[in-house]
């Protein structure tokens, strides 16, 4: 009988890395993928807002690092729990959204009449996703791809997560949709940018991961000790399935009857906003341009610990959320962030913003000099015009970029002289 979070962690752990060598906190995440769906209709009251129970992970690191061996045992479990898992496979709008076709004699409708072939993102619990990377590339098909995962991962029955496709005919097709995602991949390029331009990342808990050259002899070691040996208790896995289905099926008959369930966090909200402080706090020796990521990031990332708390509360059958809940929340999502800030700021090649503007200033000075230098002046006004072409022309860039980057950096002083536009450096 499995009594709290902690009791459920160590079993689950200690099947899981039989699968997935040394790979504890992504055990942690699996876990809270299985129990996000089971959960998905115990909601979160946050004012104005609320969250719902899914919690969808993403494994991004090197080859043979494990990340994909375990996905047949998160798989098992969710199917213990009568949850559909499926592979995202079909980027197009029929294969994500649905489309119509017209019945034909095998069909029990009239010929002629439509009939909805639901997409993936509708008839589908868990979507796992083993090239993720591909997400990221920019072509049609995977920008209107994100758009509705983007949908998907909103509050469950919110205006935000209705996912609407208008067709040539039919209908619009239109529904809510509950799913979760589980991807893994190779790291990809620039996932710094990713986190800034693309809501999905942060609607996802990320686990980056780059393998030293120790870390794969203990793997290698470890993985030749297990051989002719079946490491896996088969009693073990299937008391862990028992108890995953048994939780499920509890859960499914409550949401059934219309049952309520709200949860009390009255001890620990003022706790609370002390751990959010200390999360940002983690940001603040980081680098100007990759801290305004991670700020928003973490922004993202406390509502994680706040769904990650009611899994811990609802194991424990009850409704009020504790200190204990908040602890293992907590610890969690600050070891997750461990793993994520100093990737940003190492690996990701983010291009920063201050970096740019300073780069621009050091252009657009040497570019002013040579104009004063060509035609002097005793005050040091240069034609804005002269300034604007000569940079477009070197930099190889647009007046209405110059502008842009410059507009608000006090880098030029600009004034009016005879009807003309003029500009200065100082």
């Amino acid at each position: 009988m499995i009594t709290d979070i902690h009791d459920l962690q160590d079993r689950w752990t200690n099947i899981f890395c039989e699968y997935s060598y040394n790979n504890e906190k992504y055990a942690q995440l699996c876990m809270h993928l299985v129990l996000g769906q089971i959960y998905r209709r115990r909601f979160i009251i946050k004012g104005a807002q609320r969250l719902d129970g899914r919690v969808s992970i993403a494994a991004f690191w090197d080859s043979s690092g494990g990340k994909s061996a375990p996905y047949g045992f998160v798989k098992s479990m969710l199917e213990a729990a009568d949850l559909d898992v499926a592979d995202l496979d079909d980027y197009t709008d029929a294969g994500l959204v649905g489309t119509w076709r017209e019945a034909e004699e095998h069909d029990d409708e009239e010929n002629g009449e439509l009939i909805l072939e639901p997409g993936i993102l509708q008839t589908t619990d868990v979507l796992h996703f083993d090239e993720a990377s591909t997400l990221f590339m920019e072509t049609t098909h995977t920008k209107k791809a994100v758009n509705f995962l983007e949908k998907a991962l909103n509050p469950i029955g919110t205006p935000q997560n209705m996912i609407t496709k208008k067709l040539a005919r039919g209908p619009p097709i239109e529904f809510y949709s509950d799913l979760s995602l589980f991807l893994t991949s190779y790291i990809p390029e620039h996932l710094g940018e990713e986190f800034l331009n693309k809501g999905l990342m942060q609607r996802v808990i990320v686990l980056p991961k780059r393998l030293t050259f120790q870390n794969r002899i203990d793997n290698i070691r470890l993985d030749a000790s297990k051989l002719g040996i079946e490491s896996v208790v088969p009693e073990d896995l299937e008391a862990l399935r028992a108890w995953i289905k048994r939780e499920a099926e509890d859960e499914y008959a409550r949401v059934r009857n219309g049952i309520p369930h709200e949860f009390n966090w009255d001890a620990v909200r003022e706790y609370i906003k002390t751990l959010n402080v200390r999360l940002l706090n983690m940001t603040t020796m980081l680098d100007s341009g990759v801290q305004a990521i991670a700020t928003s990031i973490i922004s993202r990332y406390c509502n994680h610990m706040y769904v990650i708390a009611t899994h811990s509360a609802s194991i424990r059958g009850d409704t009020k959320i504790t200190k204990d809940d908040i602890d293992y929340a907590y610890r969690l999502i600050k070891e997750i962030m461990d793993y994520l800030l100093p990737f940003l700021e190492m690996d990701a090649h983010i291009r920063r913003k201050d970096a740019r503007e300073s780069k621009l200033s050091k252009q657009l000075r040497n570019i002013y000099l040579q104009i004063l230098q060509d035609n002097p002046s005793d005050d040091g006004w240069v034609l804005k015009s002269a300034l604007w072409s000569r940079a477009e022309k070197e930099l190889k860039t647009s007046s209405s970029t110059l502008y842009r980057m410059t507009r608000d950096s006090g880098l030029l002083v600009e004034a009016t002289i005879k009807r003309k536009k003029y500009v200065k450096i100082e």
